[in-house]
């Protein structure tokens, strides 16, 4: 369970004297109490009702290489080294997206079992309201560098998926290779689970969950979905960063994209201002030098887009030097605003006026 979210009783947290302090500064700490609470004899519950939006990395960044990320490696490896029985003899494989605990209950929800995992597939699973569980080859790390055992694998999930009274189930892929074969015998285990051959054709669930946007980019016609550790919760782009957006209504039948981005001149660095702009998967990008203040930055896009859905990608050298020097982070640009608009060509100008400080 991860640590963003997690409540314990005082007394059993002073029983176990709280996080094991090996694991300072942090990562790995949350997993390591779990497992200590089951160890004690006590259950480690999920409340399924919950949803938390986690701005993962945005305190110290992704990267492993420095900062206070640096110890997540260090601390994976003692938490595998600490816990390898439990974690082979009592939890699945690991390094797959397996069925999460808060899925289990599905209250009526389906599950997808992927046969051939992409992250394009997944996200369209979830789109259609379903639970995703990966039997192929995952986009994901293999974290703790467990063993895949596909006779494992097929136990464990008739295991935890009987056969009343457990979730509507499909397998979603071609049946090819050695996922395949066990989607065959899951098949014939599970007679009432269907087999689609593309996530598409999977139904829209009624309860399909809105994906929620970062905070302050929830609009009418434009949202944030999720971005890279570049945009930071004060507006603030590093370098790189990713943008994923959803057009909604008239934003989704828009021609162009219009991006407010202000530069400040008192903390600008010396070098090139220019910043690249691209819509992935679309072969459209934009180069353009930006200038002190407020820049409006206008780029073509293709229409339509599937499901509204348009990655940006904004790179360009570090442009701004942080006002506290412990900050480490790659400044680039404040991100002041996003829309769809309908200009024909892209542009970039300085804006008219600048942003209050």
């Amino acid at each position: 369970m991860s640590g963003c979210a997690l409540a314990i009783r005082r007394e059993l947290w002073q029983q176990l004297e709280g996080f094991d302090p090996r694991y300072r500064p942090a990562y790995a700490e949350d997993t390591d109490l779990c497992l200590r609470v089951r160890q004690a004899g006590r259950a480690v519950w999920v409340q399924p009702e919950a949803r938390v939006l986690h701005l993962e990395g945005l305190s110290h960044s992704r990267s492993t290489e420095q900062g206070l990320k640096t110890h997540q490696l260090r601390n994976l490896e003692q938490l595998q080294q600490q816990w390898q029985h439990t974690l082979d003899t009592e939890q699945p494989p690991a390094g797959h997206p397996w069925l999460l605990a808060a899925d289990r209950r599905l209250l009526g929800r389906p599950l997808a079992l992927l046969l051939q995992p992409s992250a394009e597939v997944i996200h369209t699973c979830r789109q259609q309201g379903y639970g995703v569980l990966a039997l192929g080859e995952s986009p994901q790390a293999d974290v703790l560098g467990l063993p895949l055992g596909w006779r494992n694998l097929e136990r464990w999930l008739l295991e935890q998926l009987p056969e009343t009274g457990g979730p509507e189930v499909v397998l979603v892929g071609a049946p090819e290779g050695a996922a395949g074969e066990v989607a065959m015998r899951l098949q014939q285990a599970r007679p009432q689970w269907l087999l689609v051959a593309r996530a598409v054709e999977l139904s829209l669930q009624p309860d399909a969950m809105r994906l929620p946007a970062l905070p302050g980019w929830d609009r009418e016609d434009l949202r944030i979905l999720a971005s890279s550790s570049g945009l930071h919760a004060d507006g603030w782009l590093e370098t790189p960063s990713r943008l994923v957006i959803q057009l909604l209504g008239e934003g989704e039948r828009t021609k162009s994209l219009r991006l407010g981005v202000y530069l400040p001149e008192q903390e600008l660095q010396e070098g090139d201002s220019t910043l690249l702009i691209e819509l992935e998967s679309a072969g459209v990008a934009l180069s353009c030098v930006l200038q002190a203040g407020l820049n409006s930055v206008v780029v073509k896009r293709p229409v339509p887009s599937a499901q509204g859905r348009v990655v940006i990608s904004l790179t360009s050298q570090t442009l701004v030097r942080p006002g506290n020097p412990s900050d480490q982070r790659r400044l680039m640009a404040v991100l002041t605003d996003l829309e769809p608009c309908q200009a024909n060509a892209d542009t970039v100008a300085p804006a008219v006026g600048h942003p209050v400080a």
